[in-house]
């Protein structure tokens, strides 16, 4: 990181390559760091004369990818939503990511225990049953994002998402929300 410091991020290639190397390598940190950096450097060269680096989905989906691996959904909806607007679209496996993200979702576990902490409160006795349902419902929120994430994709990449073809070869019966 040394040499491309030195280099002032000159070579846009280098720099989008960069990202994803330390994506791969595991340090996600590191990676939004030097995202980070290199957008201030594109919204302020250094000099005139400094062509400013240029980020690519390469360096986007790395980015977008380092905040799924830290389970940072908020990053991850400010990345995407300035890709969108960039025009960019994200590499298939930023799409895995993401749905990997949302299907190991632990938000829905706080929504539940939120739920069943008032019922306590109120004196409301909850039968297992009826903590499943609960929980089940708030984890619905989590895959509906999910079906947001895969719906783009199948937008970007020019595929269908048939829902109810999907659930019927699982045996699941899928129901209009009115």
């Amino acid at each position: 990181m040394k040499l491309f410091e030195k280099d002032e991020f000159r070579f846009s290639d280098c720099n989008n390559i960069l990202l994803d190397g330390l994506y791969l390598g595991g340090y996600y940190k590191q990676c939004i760091e030097m995202f980070d950096k290199l957008k201030e450097l594109s919204l302020h060269p250094k000099d005139a004369d400094t062509k400013p680096p240029e980020l690519y989905n390469v360096g986007y989906g790395a980015v977008l990818k380092s905040y799924c691996k830290l389970k940072d959904e908020e990053g991850m909806n400010r990345i995407m939503s300035e890709m969108s607007q960039k025009g960019v679209i994200p590499r298939e496996d930023a799409y895995y990511e993401m749905c990997e993200l949302f299907d190991h979702s632990e938000k829905w576990k706080a929504k539940a225990e939120r739920v069943f902490e008032v019922c306590q409160q109120k004196g409301v006795l909850l039968s297992e049953t009826q903590k499943q349902m609960i929980s089940a419902r708030a984890r619905e929120e989590c895959f509906g994002a999910g079906v947001i994430v895969i719906n783009d994709y199948c937008k970007k990449y020019d595929s269908v998402l048939d829902i109810h073809k999907e659930a019927k070869e699982f045996g699941i019966c899928v129901f209009q929300k009115s």
